[in-house]
């Protein structure tokens, strides 16, 4: 029984096995590796594009909350849309802008005084509000001046 094994195993080559094995690994590897370039250099700029297109788009949320309301069913909170006006001094100082004729143009508008206005416009900041939780058409007024600091 023993002499059955030993010649079985004599006939078998391992060294053919091993070379036949090593040729099937570096194929794969080969193709493998072939396959890598080409996704990573040579198509790269298209695969880019789909991942971009497949990852990044715009949605516009609404942020619009829910009523509240009492056990009479009566509405007891609800949200407003509301408007944030703010300027950029330094912007207005290195632009040449006069701070105060921003003011008294926007006075009107924001229901402010204009000396409220231009101490606001004249601080050395790079923000400021001059206007919170203000009423949308307020904010759409505000936001036709050409004034290239002012913002809603």
């Amino acid at each position: 029984m023993w002499d059955g094994c030993a010649v079985a195993l004599r006939r078998a080559r391992p060294r053919r096995r091993l070379s036949l094995l090593l040729v099937v690994y570096l194929a794969v590897t080969l193709v493998l590796g072939w396959r890598l370039v080409t996704i990573q250099v040579v198509d790269a700029d298209r695969f880019r594009e789909l991942a971009a297109r497949q990852t990044q788009r715009e949605l516009t949320l609404p942020a619009g909350r829910g009523k509240i309301y009492d056990r009479a069913g009566e509405p007891l909170a609800m949200s407003l849309a509301s408007a944030t006006v703010y300027a950029d001094p330094r912007e207005l100082h290195d632009k040449g802008v006069d701070p105060a004729a921003v003011a008294r143009r926007l006075a009107p508008v924001l229901d402010r005084r204009p000396r409220e206005l231009t101490a606001l416009l004249s601080r050395d900041a790079g923000f400021v509000y001059l206007g919170r939780q203000l009423p949308r058409e307020v904010g759409s007024a505000s936001r036709r001046w050409t004034c290239p600091a002012s913002a809603c």
